[in-house]
C-alpha cells in the first residue's frame, strides 16, 4: 500500500487497545472452553501408567534383591 501497487484503502495501523481487546476475548473464550474439559479422566490415564512403571521397577528390583538374598545364604552356607 506504501508503494500504491495495490489499489487498497484498508487500514494498516491498529490501535494497541483495539489489538489488546481482541487477543483478550480469544484468550478468554479459551479458557472458558478448558474449564468445560473434563481432565479427571486424562489424570487418572497418567496417574496409571506412571504407577504401572512404578510397579514394574519394583517388581525388578524385588527380584534382584531375591537373587541377592539367595546368593548370600548360599554363601553364608558355604562357609
Amino acid at each position: 500500500m506504501a508503494l500504491q501497487k495495490v489499489n487498497c484503502s484498508g487500514k494498516t495501523i491498529h490501535s494497541p487497545i483495539r489489538l489488546e481487546g481482541v487477543v483478550l476475548d480469544e484468550i478468554y473464550a479459551y479458557l472458558d472452553q478448558l474449564e468445560t474439559v473434563d481432565l479427571k479422566e486424562q489424570i487418572e490415564q497418567i496417574k496409571s501408567r506412571n504407577s504401572g512403571d512404578e510397579e514394574k521397577a519394583l517388581r525388578k528390583h524385588q527380584k534382584l534383591t531375591d537373587k541377592a538374598k539367595m546368593e548370600l545364604s548360599s554363601l553364608k552356607m558355604r562357609y
